[in-house]
């Protein structure tokens, strides 16, 4: 099943499916790409992190676009 629903919440394949919402797409790929200790893996692996939780449309873009 591609999409559930449930709890008010969206799921695509797994991740939780996020509106279009630039504040908060921004705000998950800045969490990812500047932490810390997961330092910067490079393009791929950053955009692989964060995808295993949530979804949005365009989202490999944005991630380009980031990086």
């Amino acid at each position: 099943m591609e999409c559930e629903e449930g709890q008010e919440r969206v799921r695509y394949r797994g991740s939780l499916y996020l509106p279009d919402s630039d504040e908060l797409q921004l705000q998950i790929i800045q969490a990812q790409c500047d932490a810390v200790l997961t330092g910067h893996p490079g393009r791929a692996k950053t955009f692989d992190f964060p995808n295993w939780d949530y979804y949005w449309k365009e989202m490999r873009r944005d991630f380009d676009r980031y990086v």
